[in-house]
């Protein structure tokens, strides 16, 4: 996902906080998904960037063989 819809994203979090009209819970867990994504896709990254590493050592997963 671009950074721009992120940014995006935040913006319309942050609408909501300022607006009230939807509990804060609700902004609160949008705010949690895009944190999610961001960690996702810097993971991705770090993964694309090892080309020659397994996933699984790449992720720090137990070797499932």
């Amino acid at each position: 996902m671009p950074s721009s819809q992120l940014k995006r994203a935040e913006r319309a979090i942050q609408t909501i906080r300022d607006q009230s009209e939807l509990p804060p819970e609700t902004a609160d867990a949008l705010q949690e998904l895009v944190d999610v994504i961001r960690a996702i896709e810097g993971r991705l990254s770090a993964l694309e960037g090892k080309e020659n590493a397994s996933p699984t050592d790449a992720m720090n997963l137990p070797n499932q063989k």
